[in-house]
This record gives structure tokens, sequence and C-alpha cells, in this order.
């Protein structure tokens, strides 16, 4: 059994996150980055599809996104600090 797999996966993730690791301090941001990254690493991404989607998503609000303060921490939940 070999971990060459896991490592590279390791070894990327760290490329991707660079100096912003130290800095991930709010769990829901934290969280949403990761399955960013987890999905462009599964190959599940489609840049034009969601393109299409914010689009609609921005044009339907008249080019204001909602709940802009959606990934905060709420006091109740605990935070990576």
């Amino acid at each position: 059994m070999s971990t060459g797999p896991l490592e590279q996966f390791f070894r990327t993730l760290e490329l991707s996150l660079g100096d912003r690791a130290a800095r991930l301090t709010n769990k829901r941001r934290a969280d949403a980055l990761l399955k960013l990254l987890a999905a462009k690493r599964n190959g599940w991404v489609d840049h034009d599809a969601w393109t299409t989607v914010m689009r609609e998503h921005l044009d339907a609000r008249r080019g204001h996104p909602a709940e802009q303060r959606k990934h905060v921490d709420s006091r109740s939940a605990p935070s990576l600090r």
C-alpha cells in the first residue's frame, strides 16, 4: 500500500493554500474553500456552467449578490481560533 497519492494531495493542498493556511480562522469560510478545492481536485468543476449560474444569479438581483456575510461564523458556533 502506497501513501504517494495522499502525499501528493497534501502537497497540492499546501500549494493551493499557501500563506493563507495560518489565517483560516473562520470555520465556515475555511470549509467553503476546502469544498471548492475538493471539487477542483475531483474534476467536478465546470467553469462554463458556473459562469452561467453566477451570471443568472447576479442578473436576477441587478448585479448585487445576496447575503454578503453568509460565511461568517455565528456566535454560538466554534471558530478555528
